[in-house]
């Protein structure tokens, strides 16, 4: 599942997401554990791998259980720009 993500101004060559980041309630099923993200630069309505720009290890592995909701909080994606 794909959601919009918003970073801060680099500082010191790193970016940070600014606002946590909210996934849909996981609904029907678990997601299982959670372990890495992806960043892309369109929907992935015509191909879901197109335009993926980084792929980040979680610093703590996330098990999502049918009926709860995945979060990261502010700062918790840091993208080195140099």
């Amino acid at each position: 599942t794909r959601v919009p993500v918003s970073f801060s101004q680099p500082a010191s060559g790193i970016i940070k997401n600014n606002a946590q980041i909210t996934f849909p309630r996981a609904i029907g099923s678990s997601w299982g554990k959670i372990t890495h993200i992806a960043l892309f630069d369109n929907d992935g309505q015509e191909d879901p791998l197109s335009g993926m720009l980084l792929v980040q290890a979680l610093s703590t592995a996330e098990e999502v259980s049918e009926g709860s909701v995945f979060e990261l909080d502010i700062g918790a994606i840091k993208i080195n720009l140099i």
